[in-house]
């Protein structure tokens, strides 16, 4: 947008509403990934494995509330979450719920099988599976 043109007002919203957006993820973020880890190692008693789980529920907050509030504009009027083009380019809401959906995912195996390894391996195998189910179901931002 040239210098002379001021924003639009619904620009101006959407800047406050991700501004907004941003502030709160980063204490939602916090405020799960702590319940999180404790939960976890409640049920677990491996501070590791929880420690892992935690930090990647956290990171999943934190990209999938910006998308959110992203995906709520017109398709038209969508700007990408990473301005810089040059940048590698992912679908941040697919990373987001698949980094969410994962977690869970490990905690739930590792506490029916009583091996952390065993629920970090399909951890990871059901976050490439969501991330790539989410990618194709979710709209892009």
């Amino acid at each position: 947008m040239p210098e002379s043109e001021s924003p639009s007002p619904s620009e101006l919203e959407f800047t406050e509403r991700m501004q907004r957006a941003d502030r709160w993820s980063k204490w939602i973020a916090i405020a799960l990934t702590s319940g999180f880890f404790f939960v976890t190692l409640l049920l677990t008693t491996n501070v590791e494995f929880s420690a892992v789980v935690a930090a990647a529920m956290g990171i999943g907050v934190r990209f999938v509330i910006p998308y959110r509030v992203t995906i709520s504009r017109p398709p038209d009027e969508r700007e990408p979450l990473v301005a810089d083009q040059r940048a590698v380019q992912f679908h941040h809401g697919a990373a987001g719920g698949a980094l969410i959906l994962s977690s869970v995912a490990a905690a739930v195996v590792t506490v029916a099988s009583g091996e952390s390894t065993t629920g970090l391996v399909a951890g990871g195998v059901g976050l490439v599976v969501a991330y790539v189910a989410f990618s194709k179901a979710f709209p892009s931002a």
